[in-house]
């Protein structure tokens, strides 16, 4: 990981800044993951990286197999996703029309925004 920057002004916080990064690189992989193949994608100590995840275990935004050798995006990580949806003004102001052109064409509709080069479906 990146040594501490500045980012607006204020410096980043390491152990933030590394749990973020931790629950983006979960995500990215198509499948749980192994201890080891985290600490190799995000090149920091395996050591570091098993007491960050056993925190975030513990509070859900992480979860592992039965086996607790495989790791994968937990349900606090979805529960704070809805809040998002559920925080944008958009939505409240789209979906009746969405719903209502949807239910006239007899299709599906979706509402998605551009978030840098990628769309995001909400």
């Amino acid at each position: 990981m990146a040594d501490t920057r500045e980012t607006g002004g204020v410096r980043e916080v390491k152990s933030a800044a590394r749990t973020v990064e931790l629950l983006e690189t979960l995500g990215s992989f198509d499948g749980p993951a192994t201890l080891r193949q985290l600490a190799e994608r995000m090149d920091v100590p395996r050591s570091s990286l098993y007491a960050l995840l056993q925190t975030l275990v513990g509070r859900g935004w992480v979860r592992t197999d039965t086996t607790g050798s495989l790791y994968a995006i937990g349900i606090r990580a979805l529960l704070a996703g809805t809040g998002y949806i559920d925080a944008d003004p958009r939505l409240a102001l789209v979906l009746p029309h969405l719903d209502a052109l949807a239910e006239k064409l007899g299709e599906t509709l979706h509402f998605a925004r551009l978030d840098g080069a990628d769309v995001v479906y909400l």
